[in-house]
């Protein structure tokens, strides 16, 4: 069982591409204050042996530094400013087990609600308005997370009395919630749906002896398509543009060990 507190910081700056001493202004360092409380185990369940690690916390978040767009006449300008405060509440479970010899689980589940208390910016194209984006969550960042991987490794194989190599199989998979992925400072932020990956992979570890390891592994087995990245420039310049996650995959993978990382 554990508690801890932190504080860490970005520090402060100027807004180096200014275009007019006006905007050459300076932006103060962001802090964030953390605090955590968890507990570390390892314990039997049926004379096989588990983990399990618990931990939550909360953040307070002041002088969050965002880098701000306008357009003034026919320049765009970006600075960065000290344009926001938020708090971050989270927490994460962690749990592994082997319940039989060469068979392991792993699950973990995430949460982190990171939401602006007060974010106050001004219209891309008006820099005279103000838009309040308050309560909007924070850019690729979502809510859940979970993860697990169920993993067994054979003993050694032999063929004709040679041994061959360790056998190891693996499939693991992963999910996220909802995510945002861009701050517009105008409508239309894009957004990403939750989605689900799925991994495997087969491993012949060590062969004869050489310390060669062959594996054959496919990513993203059911081809989920997802985007991973937005810049949304819809209310400026007209256009935006979406970058995607990689498709299904297949591959082969050869590995070597030698010197002192041999087998």
């Amino acid at each position: 069982l554990y508690a801890v507190q932190r504080r860490g910081y970005r520090s402060g700056g100027f807004n180096l591409r200014a275009l007019s001493p006006s905007q050459f202004e300076p932006f103060k360092a962001e802090i964030v204050t953390d605090y955590e409380i968890g507990l570390k185990s390892e314990w039997e369940l049926f004379g096989r042996p588990g983990r399990l690690n618990i931990a939550a916390y909360t953040q307070d978040y002041k002088d969050i530094q965002r880098t701000i767009l306008t357009i003034v006449g026919t320049t765009f300008i970006t600075d960065v400013r000290n344009a926001a405060s938020a708090d971050i509440d989270g927490g994460e479970v962690e749990l592994w087990y082997r319940p039989a010899e060469g068979l392991s689980l792993r699950f973990g589940f995430g949460a982190s609600i990171a939401r602006y208390d007060e974010f106050i910016v001004p219209d891309a194209q008006d820099s005279t308005l103000r838009l309040d984006r308050s309560n909007e969550k924070f850019t690729s960042a979502p809510d859940y997370m979970a993860n697990g991987t169920v993993r067994y490794e054979s003993p050694m194989v032999t063929l004709a009395g040679r041994e061959i190599g360790n056998l190891a199989f693996q499939v693991d998979g992963s999910w996220v919630s909802d995510i945002q992925l861009s701050f517009n400072q105008g409508p239309g932020n894009q957004t990403q749906g939750d989605y689900a990956l799925v991994n495997a992979r087969i491993e012949l570890q060590n062969v004869m002896g050489s310390g060669l390891d062959l594996a054959v592994f496919g990513r993203n087995l059911f081809d989920t398509e997802y985007k991973t990245g937005s810049v949304n420039a819809a209310d400026t310049v007209g256009f935006g543009f979406l970058s995607f996650g990689a498709p299904r995959i297949w591959g082969v993978e050869l590995r070597w060990a030698f010197g002192s990382d041999a087998r």
